[in-house]
């Protein structure tokens, strides 16, 4: 809950979108220029983007857009 308090705060502050603020702020700043903030559980599509692994059954299994849902619903009850 606080982070999205503070995320709020920042927006309000910076009168910019979080997501803007990150990567003008800290991520452009520190020279990683093709590093993003995923907005949607859709940008992991794209091809440069680093894929989730799940560990089940004593394994490591390659993951999909659905484990990603599973958090936001996970987070918000």
């Amino acid at each position: 809950m606080m982070y999205m308090v503070i995320g709020y705060v920042t927006e309000v502050l910076g009168d910019k979108r979080w997501e803007t603020l990150v990567t003008s702020k800290v991520l452009e700043k520190v020279g990683m220029t093709s590093s993003k903030v995923l907005t949607s559980s859709m940008d992991l599509k794209e091809a440069n983007v680093a894929k989730p692994y799940i560990y089940r059954d004593e394994q490591f299994l390659p993951g999909d857009i659905n484990i990603y849902k599973y958090c936001y619903l996970t987070v918000i009850r």
